[in-house]
């Protein structure tokens, strides 16, 4: 299909500077695989995937509402990996070789369809896509790449040849990234409407093709028991509409998300103002506006009518390439524009996108053969050439300069991870729940390094090799940069605003590393602040008392009570445990919903009080926190307890009291009944529609609505 016009000499060696610029983008991915962070969808994934082997999952990771499609691919994907090598370092690798090979596949298909200098130009605008370059990172949107490359590629296939093959290769495709990534279900979408209208042929083998396809990738699935897959995957088109269109239009950041799709830099205002745009990165800044202009004309071209007699191999490509390409990414577009997505949610477009560019490329690059004389031709023809190497060799620049070792990098997580477990805590959950990593920015106070997103490492804390303490320590840990530090000492780290209310003693510095200070310190109450735990990571107590969507109810051992509640249109419920320890009380409140950031909802909690109300009516008000459980930013996340208190023997009722961090709503969330010094607990009764006078109560404006 490469056509009849003769390339002139010079091609080659601008073929071959493309593939040299995707060779070098590539090498030095996996030249400083390792340098990456895990967010805490990465940390999720990868916890997950190492139980796949020991129990097969049936279900993926959570779109924005919560929900998990049905099918656990991506799960058994990682832990094939994980079984290789058990650490975060070869899921990296992994993800590169998908990476890899995604590139490999555009560049071979596009040359063997098109010709050789019209693959080599897509494979270096799928390696060189800036907005790519955003999610190639240990979570879900970047193992996508790969089946969507894979289902654009043999999609087209099958639409210009009827090809059954092709047809079952692009439904397992697209059936194995539904379990990845939902936003595959577009390139389905615009790829069956394309189908509708171009009609490439139907018969029992194309019925079989595609049984098979969508079957074979949730085998796993239905054999582990997972039997109601069409009812999970039912709520799922409501869910995501619920959670992505919501129809906000903010011009820049619209604008600059749709540059992205179609090639150019995603944070161009950026570049601009800090004044990248000027300098060497001009290059491939021209690279990606070129790049831009390409998909636009390919997509113009594709509503253009061919004069009569064009040659057969001129006219084949809008036939039957033009007309789906351009519905793909007019698909992706119209979700862009009409939804609040970003980079993440448009991986799948990319490999139609680097198609897009590639056979624009080539055409234009045929015309100026044939119209203009040879060194006008070869000017031009230099400048496109030399424009396109400049993205993935600026890339490939860029990741090679990067700074291995940031604060949230996977190389200080496995450095603090083998310091803990030697000298502090055995396991995560102990870690999570004791320790806190600070940061001294120049000229201000002490600050959490907390970003919600990043930070996260339970799957790190549990495969790092390491001599484990036989016994967790109890003081809490806080872990400093070692630049930070004045004369081997943290001064004024117990100013920091985060710790205002908990009175803490430091400790001297119990143990070092290669980069970090470690140094406990107690506070007046026992709790300690937490930059480090993973929410979709359930703690023992959530696991035993607190699976979602657990109703109302109420537990007790010898020396403690357990009380799960439901927050106002929460799924997973919160817990109140009551202890006994030493003679004395403490509360602490538990769940998931109140350790940090998901990206799904999570609640906070501003100076929650447990209100008890005696059998004469005796009101006892108990203060669980001065400050608000459940916030990231300030560390005060759960489990987080009372100072110890003193109770007469006797049965309560109990509320849980509170303001609504995140929204105007008062909380007053009953309980339950205990009887002491039984322990002996209940769930509320009809008795518990509302607190009595002397709980906690919103301002009389609240409650009379002035």
């Amino acid at each position: 299909m490469s056509g009849g016009v003769e390339k002139p000499s010079y091609s080659r060696f601008f073929v071959f500077l493309l593939a040299g610029a995707v060779v070098f983008r590539i090498g030095a991915a996996f030249w400083t695989v390792g340098h990456t962070d895990l967010t805490v969808w990465g940390d999720r994934d990868l916890w997950r995937a190492l139980t796949a082997a020991s129990a097969w999952p049936v279900t993926g990771p959570e779109i924005n509402g919560g929900l998990r499609p049905p099918g656990g691919a991506f799960y058994l994907l990682l832990g094939g990996i994980l079984a290789i090598a058990p650490n975060a370092l070869a899921a990296h690798v992994g993800l590169l070789a998908l990476f890899a090979a995604s590139v490999l596949l555009v560049g071979f298909a596009v040359a063997r369809e098109i010709s050789p200098r019209a693959g080599i130009i897509a494979a270096a605008a799928l390696a060189g896509a800036p907005m790519l370059d955003l999610v190639l990172k240990i979570w879900n949107p970047g193992y996508l790449l790969f089946f969507a490359t894979a289902a654009t590629i043999f999609g087209l296939r099958y639409l210009r040849n009827g090809s059954a093959l092709a047809l079952g290769l692009a439904s397992a495709a697209i059936a194995l990234g539904l379990q990845i990534h939902l936003q595959i279900f577009q390139l389905a979408i615009a790829l069956t409407v394309a189908a509708l209208l171009r009609r490439p042929g139907w018969g029992k083998r194309h019925t079989l093709a595609l049984l098979l396809g969508w079957a074979v990738p949730y085998l796993p699935a239905l054999l582990a028991g997972g039997r109601h897959l069409l009812a999970s995957a039912a709520p799922m088109p409501g869910e995501a509409v619920d959670n992505y269109m919501l129809w906000e239009f903010h011009p820049l950041e619209k604008a600059q998300l749709v540059y992205g799709m179609l090639g150019g830099t995603p944070q161009i205002t950026d570049a601009v103002v800090s004044g990248r745009f000027l300098g060497p990165a001009i290059l491939p800044m021209l690279g990606d506006l070129l790049a831009m202009l390409l998909v636009m004309a390919f997509a113009v071209r594709t509503f253009r009518r061919r004069p009569a007699g064009t040659p057969p191999a001129d006219r084949i490509e809008p036939r039957t390439l033009f007309g789906p390409l351009t519905l793909i990414l007019a698909v992706y577009l119209a979700v862009a524009l009409g939804s609040t997505v970003n980079a993440r949610h448009m991986v799948a477009v990319w490999p139609a996108v680097a198609i897009m560019t590639g056979i624009a490329a080539d055409a234009g690059l045929r015309r100026l053969e044939t119209r203009l004389p040879p060194k006008p031709a070869f000017a031009a023809g230099a400048v496109l050439f030399i424009a396109l190497a400049a993205r993935p060799v600026s890339l490939g620049e860029a990741t090679l300069r990067d700074a291995p070792f940031g604060l949230n990098s996977l190389a200080a997580q496995t450095e603090i991870a083998a310091t803990a477990k030697t000298s502090f805590y055995a396991g995560h959950e102990a870690f999570d729940a004791h320790a806190a990593l600070f940061w001294r920015p120049a000229g201000r106070s002490w600050q959490m390094v907390q970003e919600g997103i990043s930070g996260q490492m339970d799957f790190v804390y549990r495969t790092t090799r390491a001599q484990t303490l036989a016994n967790d320590r109890t003081e809490c840990l806080a872990i400093v940069p070692k630049q930070y530090l004045a004369d081997g000492v943290p001064v004024d780290l117990l100013k920091a605003p985060a710790f205002s209310g908990l009175a803490p003693a430091l400790s001297p510095m119990a143990a070092e590393s290669a980069h970090f200070a470690y140094f406990p310190y107690t506070t007046a109450d026992g709790n300690c602040l937490k930059s480090f735990p993973n929410a979709y990571i359930p703690t023992r107590f959530e696991e035993t008392y607190l699976a979602p969507g657990t109703a109302p109810a109420a537990t007790s051992t010898a020396e403690a009570a357990q009380f799960a509640a439901s927050l106002p249109g929460q799924r997973f419920p919160i817990g109140l445990e009551l202890r006994r320890e030493e003679g004395r009380y403490l509360t602490v409140l538990h769940g998931r919903l109140l350790r940090g950031y998901t990206g799904l909802h999570f609640a906070t909690i501003v100076n929650p009080v447990l209100c008890l109300v005696g059998d004469g009516g005796a009101v006892r008000v108990v203060p669980v926190a001065r400050l608000t459980v459940g916030s990231p930013q300030h560390g005060s996340l759960a489990p987080w307890r009372s100072a110890p208190f003193t109770l007469p023997d006797g049965d309560y009722r109990l509320w849980l009291t509170g303001r609504d961090g995140k929204s105007p709503q008062f909380l007053q969330i009953p309980l339950g009944h205990i009887s002491l010094p039984g322990m002996a607990a209940a769930v509320p009764g009809p008795d518990m529609a509302a607190p009595p006078a002397g709980c906690p109560a919103p301002p009389a404006a609240e409650r009379t609505g002035g």
